[in-house]
């Protein structure tokens, strides 16, 4: 794996790791969302990655950060909209993160995962933008959003 898709595999395998602080552990590295950027922009200048996948790789990943971020301040104490994909998507990247450990990779998981993280990254993606929403099994998933978790599923699979 070259270095620019290690850097970026890092930072999620950070956040990851991140969910199971507790409010006496460190907060996550001030610099992880620079180099989670860095990362995919050399991904972008190189060519391997499309812009807007890279978007929509950014927009899950400042989600996430979020996510972990209100975890660790207790802030969903009233479950927003946003904590129930959130959540879901946190949980598809441990399934991923497990498997790949394990070396025991189900195709037909790894398929519901990836089906899961698509329409995920798109409801997350128009959240951030500000788009009305509905639930996120209802959202039509765009081709990149669909490349975004395939990169993804990529990435925390064979990284490790």
């Amino acid at each position: 794996m070259q270095k620019p898709w290690l850097a970026l595999r890092r930072c999620w395998t950070e956040l990851e790791s991140g969910k199971a602080r507790s409010f006496s552990d460190a907060p996550l590295p001030a610099d992880l969302p620079q180099r989670h950027a860095d990362a995919l922009g050399k991904l972008v200048a190189d060519g391997e990655l499309e812009a807007a996948v890279a978007e929509k790789v950014e927009a899950a990943f400042g989600q996430m950060l979020e996510h972990v971020d209100r975890l660790g301040s207790m802030c969903y104490i009233a479950m927003p909209l946003e904590s129930v994909p959130r959540g879901d998507m946190m949980g598809q990247i441990a399934a991923l993160e497990e498997m790949a450990g394990r070396g025991d990779i189900d195709p037909a998981t790894v398929a519901q995962v990836r089906a899961s993280l698509e329409r995920n990254i798109a409801w997350l993606a128009r959240f951030q933008a500000g788009e009305s929403m509905g639930l996120a099994s209802d959202f039509e998933v765009d081709a990149s959003s669909a490349e975004a978790a395939r990169a993804l599923v990529q990435l925390l699979l064979e990284g490790s």
